[in-house]
């Protein structure tokens, strides 16, 4: 779990890619934001922007509009986006990060549809690679 707190932020970056034979390749991450705390109805800052790799886009995720009504929200993005968290200005924020890895033999593309199905309202999926999303 990583807890940012008052005046934290982290730079834009690339997640580093942790692809091995045991697990498989690394190609997305998953961060699951929590209403943590006594001051989770406080969270002010700490958006999450994602940033296309080629500069196609840039999406900013406010975690705070769902961790304020009680509830975890997850965001899921392949590790080739940029991004970045931009400074808490009031409150905390509490988020895990998972790396999640491709099996090569066992890949089955996932259609918009069924992303929606699984996830039910409850996530983003963003990007990716060599998939029809």
């Amino acid at each position: 779990m990583i807890k940012y707190e008052e005046g934290d932020f982290f730079l834009n970056h690339r997640d580093t890619n942790m692809s091995n034979e045991i697990d498989g390749t690394h190609e997305y991450s998953c961060l699951i934001f929590c209403p943590y705390g006594e001051d989770y109805n406080t969270l002010e800052g700490g958006e999450l922007m994602l940033k296309h790799p080629d500069g196609l886009y840039e999406i900013k995720f406010d975690p705070a509009i769902e961790t304020r009504q009680g509830r975890f929200v997850m965001v899921i993005f392949s590790i080739d986006m940029y991004h970045e968290v931009l400074p808490i200005i009031k409150g905390s924020r509490y988020v895990f990060k998972k790396p999640l890895f491709v099996n090569k033999t066992s890949t089955k593309i996932v259609k918009t549809n069924e992303v929606d199905d699984l996830c039910d309202g409850g996530c983003i999926f963003l990007g990716g690679k060599g998939g029809d999303y």
